[in-house]
């Protein structure tokens, strides 16, 4: 772990570890970035991890987990930076808050994951809708 102005960065990606992520990584309120990707973790992305209120970046892909998103990491407000690929997540993938700016690269490779952000719809419910075409702006006249 290291801090650089108060905020602190976790960094434990690529060793090896094995085993469900500790729910006590919750409780570290200044965590801004956490990088756990590459191991061998088992089990559900814990809950707590949606009290990181000042997190940025969450990469636990490639890493094994299973189960549900967590609804609670959808309300990390400062959450810019997200990867889930590479995992056995199933279930809907909230599309409110943050995750409404991730795109499907962000859930790749969880084969049981569903909603609009994955880009695969939820066994049951209507097909998408495409985005509207992209209009670009009318350019600015400036007074000559």
């Amino acid at each position: 772990m290291q801090t650089f102005g108060g905020k602190v960065y976790m960094e434990l990606y690529s060793n090896n570890i094995s085993g469900p992520i500790p729910n006590d990584l919750g409780n570290l309120t200044n965590l801004v970035s956490l990088d756990l990707y590459l191991n061998r973790f088992s089990g559900p992305i814990p809950e707590s991890l949606g009290k990181l209120s000042k997190l940025c970046c969450l990469r636990l892909n490639d890493t094994s987990l299973t189960g549900l998103i967590p609804m609670p990491l959808s309300n990390i407000t400062t959450l810019q930076m997200l990867d889930l690929s590479n995992n056995q997540l199933s279930g809907v993938v909230p599309d409110s808050g943050s995750f409404s700016l991730f795109t499907p690269i962000s859930f790749n490779n969880n084969l049981d994951l569903c909603g609009p952000v994955t880009g695969h719809p939820c066994p049951g419910s209507p097909p998408f809708s495409p985005p509207p075409p992209f209009v670009p702006p009318s350019p600015i006249s400036t007074p000559d």
